[in-house]
């Protein structure tokens, strides 16, 4: 998609693109465009599609091109279509990252803009300052654009870097599945039990014979489960990263991996604790 192309999206009174519509719009947003994809090979040919809609101007880094090309190898044609779900959630949750960005962006460029016309106003009112001011916010504005610039390429480096360990998780998980069909029926039900929890009281005890409760810290409601295997604590704690907050045998982790989770699942022994604290939005599924 070219720039022209670009004309025709939604616009916000201020003149910028309405992205939050762009992204999330029911009829024609992209979100809701790549989560119709029924395999995985239809996903992977999507957020390409979306990928080089967003970044197609000309002075767009490199990076692009490394991610669409990362994002084709890590989703072959044969890629098991049981992966999907797991997948399409992680590329939503970089879609949203991209979104607040632009969001980000254009509420900036739009405070800039008020600001300028009202520098503007100011100088007409004062010949002799009306030089210095221009030169002066001339200097600022190449600066932001500069920063700007920088920060466009560390968002699609990182965001490269999250797709291949997002997706690496999955893999990983599909893995350790394969290999326990038993545990993973019961992982998915806890995870489920998890969820339910957001919604209802919990019946006490989870799949796995541990404590199951609801309780508040600090005005926002979580949910504690206790005596989880080490699977079902990296695979349910996976799953609800997106979904909320996670705390992981008393430990908030600052950053998150497969191996980081796996890490701190194991550090309780061969039972660990998990406490979840949902969005406030998060609903049943």
């Amino acid at each position: 998609m070219t720039e022209a192309d670009k004309s025709t999206w939604p616009k916000l009174p201020s003149g910028t693109i309405d992205w939050e519509t762009v992204f999330e719009d029911p009829a024609k947003g992209l979100i809701p465009l790549i989560s119709r994809a029924h395999t995985a090979n239809a996903l992977r040919e999507m957020t390409i599609l979306v990928i080089k809609k967003l970044y197609a101007r000309k002075d767009d880094p490199a990076e692009v091109e490394r991610f669409v090309a990362q994002l084709s190898e890590m989703l072959p044609d044969d890629t098991p279509d049981q992966a999907l779900p797991k997948i399409l959630e992680a590329v939503v949750a970089i879609l949203r990252q991209i979104m607040n960005e632009r969001i980000r962006i254009a509420e900036t460029y739009s405070k800039e803009k008020a600001l300028k016309q009202e520098t503007d106003n100011q100088e007409r009112k004062s010949a002799e300052k009306s030089e210095r001011r221009i030169k002066h916010r001339a200097h600022e504005l190449e600066e932001e654009q500069e920063r700007e610039r920088k920060t466009r390429r560390i968002i699609v480096i990182g965001l490269s870097i999250l797709v291949v360990g997002v997706i690496g998780g999955a893999a990983f998980f599909m893995l350790q599945e394969k290999s326990a069909p038993t545990s993973q029926e019961q992982s998915l039900q806890f995870i489920q039990q998890m969820k339910d929890a957001a919604v209802k009281e919990p019946s006490g005890t989870h799949v796995f014979g541990g404590s199951l409760r609801i309780g508040q810290s600090a005005g926002r409601n979580f949910i504690a489960a206790t005596s989880v295997p080490q699977e079902a604590c990296r695979s349910a704690a996976w799953v609800l990263l997106n979904r909320g907050t996670i705390v992981i045998n008393g430990v908030l982790p600052s950053k998150i991996s497969p191996r980081i989770l796996k890490e701190l699942c194991e550090k309780g022994g061969s039972q660990a604790s998990l406490t979840w604290f949902p969005k406030k939005t998060d609903k049943k599924e």
